[in-house]
């Protein structure tokens, strides 16, 4: 009997770890404003605030994307992105930054970019 509560408490205590570990693993959505308020990794989830190609710029020297974003309140914010300019970019309905603020600029570890549903709809017409 002992045997078995040491056992059930043991698979207590590691499912209580593992949970932790998992919700420490996770990186929330949040807006520019709560990520300026954050010390750690977030996911902001917004929209390329200009048209203009002139408002995006690539810096060979850093190797670095540079674009204002809107996210869902409306607040637009520099992001910095050390990658290369997906090739949807200007198209996409939306975009995910996953990063962190460094002074005032968002600095992208990640940049997700969402397909424009005119794709999907393509799709669609040729599979029917």
């Amino acid at each position: 009997m002992k045997k078995y509560i040491l056992g059930v408490i043991l698979i207590i205590v590691f499912g209580f770890f593992a949970v932790q570990a998992l919700m420490g693993s996770m990186t929330p959505y949040v807006c520019f404003t709560e990520a300026r308020q954050t010390s750690g990794t977030v996911q902001v989830n917004g929209y390329l605030a200009s048209e203009s190609e002139e408002d995006v710029a690539f810096d060979g020297e850093t190797n670095k994307l540079h674009f204002p974003m809107e996210d869902e309140e409306g607040e637009i914010v520099e992001v910095s992105y050390g990658g290369g300019k997906p090739d949807n970019f200007y198209h996409a309905e939306g975009l995910v930054v996953i990063g962190n603020f460094e002074n005032e600029i968002f600095e992208a570890e990640d940049l997700l970019v969402e397909c424009p549903s005119r794709y999907e709809e393509e799709k669609a017409g040729v599979e029917e």
